[in-house]
């Protein structure tokens, strides 16, 4: 395996989109391959993700400044696991993101770091273990006239994973 592989990278941090769709409306979740070519293989997913009739991947819209993806690996040798989560800020005080934090729904998302450089969807979520919002990290806030705090809901999307996953199957939009 070579590791050599550090190139100057002109990235910078930050999201630019995530999509995500609940569990009901999929019906197909793809998986990296079984026996796979080569490292990078081990940890992509190149099927299509399939939906019901009518749904697809719904656009969530996140604070670019307030929002990030992370992994955190824990255990030992013999019994590794990660958790993935996606900081969340989504601005101002629409009833539907209350009532989607109420719901407590199992959800996949896929984040595009920057579609204008490589373009990159890491997946957060897995066939075996959806994401879910993290109860304890959810809170709202009305902000402060002088902009120090914006008006939102700010909670973290999680789910125990064990490696970050890329997603290379066609992204598909509602149709309904």
């Amino acid at each position: 395996m070579d590791l050599n592989i550090s190139t100057r990278s002109r990235k910078k941090p930050g999201l630019t989109e995530v999509l995500y769709a609940m569990r009901e409306d999929l019906n197909v979740i793809a998986e990296p391959a079984p026996n796979p070519s080569n490292q990078a293989a081990k940890v992509t997913v190149a099927g299509n993700h399939t939906f019901q009739v009518g749904q697809g991947w719904r656009k969530m819209f996140v604070n670019l400044d307030k929002s990030n993806v992370g992994f955190e690996g824990s255990g030992d040798r013999y019994s590794k696991t990660g958790k993935m989560m996606i900081k969340c800020f989504i601005p101002g005080d629409k009833k539907e993101v209350a009532a989607m934090i109420k719901d407590d729904p199992e959800m996949l998302l896929l984040v595009r770091q920057n579609p204008c450089q490589t373009g990159s969807l890491w997946q957060i979520g897995t066939k075996c273990d959806f994401a879910t919002i993290d109860g304890a990290s959810t809170k709202w806030t009305s902000g402060t006239i002088d902009g120090n705090t914006v008006m939102g809901w700010e909670f973290d999307v999680f789910c125990y994973q064990d490696t970050l996953y890329y997603y290379e199957g066609e992204v598909t939009l509602p149709t309904a």
